[in-house]
């Protein structure tokens, strides 16, 4: 847990313990917020009746009550709140037991030594204690996101002005008198409740290429910048490629194409993308707005935030789009085979170094595999169990990652949480598991 720091924080108590409810007793609240009256109680419970029998009774000013429904609403309303946890201490719940069975609840600033009902001494209640566990998990996988989040912040200012990038692109964000920029306001709701297909560039996408072709009728289609050229090398349409990379040796990912190869394809740039990249596309732009620049224009075509260009995919097609159902494929955050990336997708003109880094996560991590498909690499997969003489597999099977890999995943579910009711589908099939994308055959899934 993180330490104790002066200054305001949120208190978390979660759920109740089997004997007493004293999150449920309105005078410990009252007791608490006397102690303590710099800190705001939020108390998360497992189930609605217990949510609407607390709602009436608080003070909505000194204290919350939230149902954790799932994993991902739980990382949600976490990310909203991350600037006031981060460096502060988070109070889990701790409730004492005397031999006369009074409750005693933990005191903030003084540990329980004695009840304070009869005196005597005192153990500690934890029948919850596997679900704290889950919830300081969850807790810490966000944590780890917005650390991420800071520290490539941090990282990218000291390599490039993001507000030089913006200006740079204004021509082709707003327009001029002589050619009109298109907008997203132009595009909004027209792929309303239309399949899309978002394309990354994990190795799984060289499998579902046959796949794609066939559902191209069907579905709007989307890609990663850097998997435009493979996609078109196998005759399948795109309708929107996107970048938001802020550094100019990614112009590689377009150099070479033409207007007549890019077609009808759009492109859709984030406003700090890297101004060589989208003067190297030929074809038709839209420029696609972060909160903070949309609101500095006085604009409402803004989308959600992302550390990846598939999490940027996502919200364009979810936010202006507004296709649903949502599928993706070869966003394996995972090395499902002995590569980091499909084949053609690592252009050759980029900088070394940065090849390099694009390789080095490798071996890392390990994290939750969907385990649908047949073919786990042994370089790639672990399988815990096997049944038989190599017959079913049983237990957890995991796929190698990265640290990197497992907050973009974090961030997907939080994303697909604020994208609902709108469907998320997984269609990797031995890559990482992605709570709330439910796993999706592509080959049989006829839409």
């Amino acid at each position: 847990m993180p330490e104790i720091m002066a200054g305001p924080t949120e208190v978390f108590h979660v759920g109740r313990p089997d004997i007493e409810e004293p999150h449920k007793n309105m005078e410990r609240c009252d007791k608490f917020h006397a102690n303590n009256p710099n800190h705001k109680l939020v108390l998360f419970v497992w189930e609605e009746k217990d949510r609407d029998e607390l709602l009436p009774k608080i003070n909505k000013e000194k204290c919350d009550v939230y149902l954790w429904q799932d994993d991902a609403r739980l990382m949600d309303w976490l990310m909203d709140r991350i600037a006031n946890i981060v460096g502060t201490r988070v109070v889990w719940p701790q409730w004492f037991v005397c031999p006369e069975q009074h409750i005693t609840s933990f005191n903030y600033k003084q540990p329980v030594q004695k009840c304070e009902t009869c005196g005597q001494g005192v153990a500690l209640v934890n029948p919850l204690k596997e679900r704290l566990e889950h919830f300081c998990e969850v807790f810490n996988r966000v944590l780890c996101l917005a650390t991420f989040d800071t520290t490539s912040g941090q990282y990218l200012h000291s390599q490039v002005d993001p507000t030089s990038n913006v200006l740079f692109n204004m021509p082709w964000a707003l327009g001029c008198p002589h050619k009109r920029a298109i907008q997203c306001s132009d595009l909004k709701a027209s792929a309303k409740g239309k399949p899309a297909l978002l394309c990354g560039a994990g190795p799984s996408l060289e499998d579902a290429l046959p796949h794609i072709q066939r559902l191209q009728e069907k579905c709007v289609i989307l890609c990663v910048g850097r998997a435009f050229k493979l996609l078109r090398q196998h005759e399948i349409r795109v309708d929107y490629t996107l970048s938001c990379e802020m550094f100019e040796w990614d112009a590689a990912i377009f150099q070479g194409l033409t207007e007549k190869e890019v077609g009808k394809t759009i492109l859709a740039f984030a406003s700090v993308c890297a101004p060589a990249t989208v003067t190297a596309w030929p074809g038709d732009k839209v420029c696609v707005w972060d909160i903070s620049s949309a609101k500095l224009l006085k604009r409402e075509d803004w989308i959600y935030g992302g550390n990846s260009v598939s999490h940027q995919m996502l919200n364009f097609a979810a936010q202006i789009l507004e296709a649903d159902p949502l599928v993706l494929v070869g966003n394996d955050l995972a090395y499902t085979k002995p590569k980091t990336h499909a084949e053609g997708t690592l252009p050759e003109a980029w900088p070394q170094q940065v090849k390099d880094q694009d390789v080095a996560y490798q071996n890392e991590a390990w994290v939750p595999c969907t385990g649908k498909g047949d073919n786990f690499h042994p370089e790639c997969h672990r399988v815990v169990t096997v049944l038989g003489h190599g017959g079913a597999k049983a237990g957890p099977i995991e796929v190698r990652s990265s640290p990197a890999y497992r907050n973009f995943c974090t961030l997907f579910e939080i994303l697909i949480s604020r994208h609902a009711p709108k469907t998320v589908y997984n269609a990797c099939p031995n890559g990482q598991k992605i709570e709330k994308a439910q796993y999706l055959d592509l080959g049989s899934w006829n839409p």
